[in-house]
C-alpha cells in the first residue's frame, strides 16, 4: 500500500482502515501510520576532517519527508558562536569565507510544511593554512591579427604544482571591438572555463582579474572596457581539486576580421591548503621562540641548529614572505629577528638547515 501527498499533513499517528469484500464476507483491518521527519545524516566532510580550504562544501543525505533544511555552522559545539546559517532545499551548502586554522562545527535540521525535525548530531572540521602563488606567462605578447578571424594561444607551465583550492586569472588584452573576443582558460587536465565572450560592443581593451568572488562584469565607458576584479562567464571553481601541475593555456578567439591587437599579459593566482601553522613535524630543531606573542621582534634559540647555513623565513597568512635571512649555525644558536612594519596577526616562522625544515606559528600584537 502506498500513501501519497503527505507533505501538508500534520505530524502524528494515523489509523488507516482497509475494508475488503468477498461475496457476503466483509472484513476490516487497521493499519497505523506515523508521520514525522527522519534525522539527517551528515556525509561530507567526514567528522574531524582537517586541513580544509576556507570554502567548504557541506553535504548530507536527504531525509524522508523533508522539503527543506536549516544549516548552521559555528566555532563552538554549543552553536552559540554562529558564523553561517541558511535554509535550502538542496542537500548541500558551501560555507564560504571561513577563517584559516579554525575549528568549525556544523549541523542540519530537516523541515516540511507540517513540522520541523531536530538538528543532526554535529560534525567537526578544521580549516588549514592557505598559500597562494602567482605564475605569469612568459611567451607574451601574442599578436591577434586584424586580417582574419582566428584563435591565438599562450601557455604557462607549472612544473611542481599543488591541489587547487582557489584560482584567479589576470588577463590584459589590447584589442578594438572587445565584443569580437571569446577568452577561455584551459587547465592541464583539459577543463575549459570561458572568462568572457562577445561583450562590450565596439569598446576597447581588457585589463582585469577574473575571480569567482569578484563583482558582476559591467562594461565600462572608457578603455579598458573590462577592468577591475570581475566574475568570469563560467565559474573557475570548476578547477578546484585539480592539480595545478602542467601546462595551462589561455585561448583568445577573435571571431571577426578587421580589428586586431595583442594578448599582452596574463597570469594565474593559485591557492592551496598547506600544512597548518603550528605543525612542527618531528621537532627536529627543538627551537624556542620568545617572546611569543610579540611586537614583531623576537628571538630564536636552539642547540640543534649547528649546520653551516640556517635559513629563517617568516610568511604571512597568504603565503607571502615578509622576512628572510641566512645565519651561521651554532650549537648555541640565538638570533634576534626584527620584522619591519608587520601588522598584528598570525605568521608562519620557518627554520631550515637545507635538508630539514621546522615550522612554528608566531603572533604579532
Amino acid at each position: 500500500m502506498t500513501v501519497n501527498n503527505l507533505n501538508a499533513v500534520t505530524t502524528g499517528s494515523y489509523t488507516i482502515a482497509v475494508t475488503s469484500t468477498a461475496g457476503d464476507v466483509i472484513k476490516t483491518a487497521n493499519f497505523y501510520l506515523g508521520l514525522g521527519l527522519s534525522p539527517v545524516i551528515l556525509t561530507t566532510p567526514a567528522n574531524n576532517t582537517e586541513n580544509l580550504p576556507v570554502d567548504v562544501n557541506l553535504v548530507w543525505a536527504s531525509a524522508v519527508n523533508a522539503v527543506s533544511y536549516d544549516v548552521e555552522v559555528a566555532t563552538d559545539i554549543d552553536f552559540t558562536n554562529l558564523v553561517s546559517t541558511t535554509q535550502t532545499t538542496s542537500t548541500n551548502f558551501t560555507a564560504g569565507g571561513l577563517t584559516e586554522l579554525t575549528d568549525y562545527y556544523w549541523r542540519v535540521k530537516p523541515k516540511n510544511t507540517a513540522c520541523d525535525g531536530v538538528y543532526s548530531a554535529p560534525n567537526k572540521f578544521r580549516t588549514g593554512h592557505i598559500v597562494c602563488t602567482t605564475t605569469a606567462a612568459t611567451n607574451v605578447p601574442v599578436t591577434i591579427s586584424a586580417n582574419t578571424a582566428a584563435t591565438v594561444t599562450s601557455t604557462l607551465n607549472i612544473p611542481a604544482g599543488v591541489t587547487i583550492s582557489d584560482i584567479n586569472a589576470y588577463v590584459k588584452i589590447n584589442h578594438s571591438y572587445v565584443s569580437d573576443l571569446v577568452v577561455t582558460l584551459v587547465s592541464p587536465a583539459g577543463t575549459q572555463v570561458q572568462l568572457f565572450s562577445g561583450l562590450c560592443d565596439d569598446k576597447n581593451n581588457v585589463n582585469a582579474t577574473f575571480d569567482d568572488a569578484g563583482g558582476a562584469l559591467v562594461c565600462g565607458t572608457s578603455s579598458p572596457v573590462i577592468s577591475g576584479t570581475v566574475r568570469p562567464l563560467q565559474p573557475l571553481s570548476a578547477l578546484i581539486g585539480q592539480s595545478s601541475t602542467g601546462t595551462w593555456t589561455l585561448k583568445v578567439q577573435d571571431t571577426q576580421q578587421g580589428d586586431g591587437g595583442s594578448l599582452t599579459n596574463w597570469s594565474l593566482n593559485i591557492c592551496a591548503v598547506e600544512m597548518p601553522l603550528g605543525v612542527t613535524g618531528n621537532n627536529l630543531f627543538n627551537f624556542a621562540v620568545y617572546p611569543n606573542p610579540n611586537n614583531g621582534t623576537f628571538n630564536i634559540q636552539s642547540d640543534k641548529l649547528a649546520s653551516d647555513k640556517i635559513n629563517v623565513a617568516v610568511y604571512d597568512m597568504r603565503g607571502r614572505i615578509i622576512f628572510e635571512n641566512n645565519y651561521a649555525g651554532s650549537g648555541n644558536f640565538n638570533e634576534n629577528i626584527k620584522l619591519q612594519n608587520a601588522q598584528a596577526g598570525i605568521y608562519m616562522l620557518s627554520v631550515s638547515d637545507g635538508e630539514n625544515k621546522e615550522v612554528k606559528r608566531i603572533v604579532v600584537q
